[in-house]
């Protein structure tokens, strides 16, 4: 096991009072890796800060990381940990350091079992209802997020996005942990072991049916999907053929103003401009 430089809240280790909680795993590429490190670390500390702020429910956040960035102060339930990963040398290397940050935190909340988990990549944004959603429906195998938000940085507008949201997005579904046994116990056991981290987010809804466990589709949007922010893990996931007059009539008849209330419930707020300069 690699060295490990873990920062928490505070509060003591164990389980929650509410066994139907929410756990929030973000994994952070490197700094050596990141075209603007300033910029990858304040969509992160964008995106910790809005898996923290959820309205109701239970919820815990876990940040992995080589570096850990500047964050908000008073954050609650929030654990970093801060480890010296290898350095990815190339784009299959950055996806696989990615998967291994997320066994790395699904490793230290193995403990907390049962719960709910989800994969949040480290500049997108999730409504402030799914924690209090999960608690109200402990008994979902999970969910899906067919609908959801791709928000171009640095405007104002967002784009609703209603039937594919996971097919664009790996900020989009939900899993059910009923016993610490289903989670890595540890960083040697082989990702394939796992099918939830060596299946495409584009794919996990089938995957799961096969496997007799169909996950359930959120009935709201559960997420944004920040783009143009020149940092994105695999590119602009949310951007189609441009050359598509059908996909241009679609998207204008379904772009919103970015409303304080929308930005409220999503936790998507406006960075410096000095980092898109």
């Amino acid at each position: 096991m690699i060295g490990s430089n873990l920062i928490t809240d505070g509060r003591a280790p164990g389980r929650f009072p509410d066994q139907s909680m929410l756990v929030f795993i973000i994994p952070l590429r490197s700094r050596a890796v990141s075209h603007n490190w300033e910029k990858v670390a304040a969509l992160c500390a964008r995106t910790v800060a809005s898996c923290c702020r959820q309205s109701k429910g239970e919820s815990r956040t876990f940040l992995v990381c080589r570096e850990a960035p500047a964050l908000p102060v008073g954050l609650k339930n929030l654990t970093i940990i801060a480890e010296p990963f290898p350095v990815p040398q190339d784009k299959s290397a950055q996806m696989q350091d990615k998967y291994r940050k997320i066994q790395r935190g699904l490793i230290a909340a193995r403990s907390l079992a049962p719960f709910f988990w989800m994969k949040v990549d480290s500049d997108d944004c999730v409504s402030n209802r799914l924690a209090g959603f999960a608690q109200a429906h402990e008994k979902s195998p999970g969910w899906f997020f067919r609908r959801g938000w791709i928000h171009e940085e640095n405007t104002r507008t967002a784009y609703w996005e209603r039937q594919g949201f996971f097919k664009v997005c790996g900020t989009s579904s939900i899993l059910a942990c009923r016993r610490p046994e289903e989670l890595p116990a540890s960083m040697d056991e082989p990702l394939e072991k796992f099918t939830y981290l060596s299946t495409p987010h584009n794919e996990l809804d089938q995957v799961s049916v096969r496997q007799g466990t169909p996950l359930w589709e959120l009935p709201f949007a559960g997420a944004v999907y920040c783009t143009g922010t020149g940092e994105n893990w695999t590119g602009s996931r949310g951007v189609r053929d441009y050359r598509s007059k059908k996909w241009m009539l679609r998207r204008l008849m379904n772009t919103r103003f970015a409303t304080p209330r929308w930005r409220e419930e999503f936790g998507v707020t406006p960075l410096p401009q000095s980092l898109f300069s």
